[in-house]
């Protein structure tokens, strides 16, 4: 990753990587882990250095293989302040 501003934040790729870690059911018997997930130390618009973290992965050691490369292709960032985006998009009544 390069420093620059959160441009993107896909979150498909953060619920498959928090899946893997153990915070989440891969089939219906599947144990959950209740000390597994992800936390997110940046948000969209936010800057980051190269190499400071922006999130944290929670879970067992030999569950967490494989999560840098999801983690790595969920965020893109870009030299710019990407567009504010609103909150909310939409009331429905």
């Amino acid at each position: 990753p390069i420093s620059g501003y959160i441009s993107k934040i896909d979150s498909y790729l953060l619920g498959k990587a928090a899946g893997l870690s153990g915070a989440g059911r891969e089939t219906l018997e599947s144990v959950i882990d209740p000390s597994a997930g992800i936390v997110l130390k940046k948000q969209y618009g936010d800057f980051a250095k190269k190499g400071e973290v922006i999130a944290e992965v929670h879970g067992k050691q030999e569950k967490l293989d494989g999560i840098s490369e999801f983690l790595s292709q969920a965020f893109a960032f870009s030299a710019e302040l990407p567009p504010e985006r609103p909150l909310i998009y939409k009331i429905i009544t």
